[in-house]
């Protein structure tokens, strides 16, 4: 089960709740826009972490530090002819951008890892496959 977020803004009245799903959600999406960046699903941890709760999402994963700050663990697979260190900053930007948007909380840290790389056709076709399941 997702853990609810808890939000309270001394600028405004009130509180806000959201599932923290929706935060993994958010840097899934910006992720995916970013150039080179084939798909987040990952490795074996990643996939039998998804495989056995419903609710998790592949590829990402974030936890709480003590302090209260956000660590983001993203697992990738990369296009073909695109430099690591420039995916992986952009990802990361992309990642913190996306978490800020929906908290306040602290990104301590983002943590890519790639697992592989796809030619563009190879891509084009997992996207294709995706699309049928």
């Amino acid at each position: 089960m997702d853990n609810i977020v808890h939000i309270d803004n001394d600028r405004y009245a009130g509180r806000t709740n959201f599932r923290g799903s929706l935060i993994a959600d958010a840097v899934i999406q910006g992720c995916s826009r970013v150039e080179g960046v084939a798909f987040l699903r990952g490795d074996l941890y990643f996939r039998f972490r998804h495989l056995f709760r419903s609710r998790a999402r592949a590829g990402v994963r974030i936890r709480a530090t003590p302090s209260g700050s956000l660590v983001i663990d993203l697992c990738l697979v990369a296009e073909h002819g695109y430099l690591v260190p420039d995916i992986s900053y952009r990802v990361q930007e992309s990642a913190i951008s996306a978490a800020q948007a929906l908290t306040d909380k602290k990104i301590k840290r983002v943590n890519v890892r790639i697992a592989r790389f796809v030619t563009k056709s190879e891509n084009e076709d997992e996207k294709d496959e995706q699309k049928t399941e």
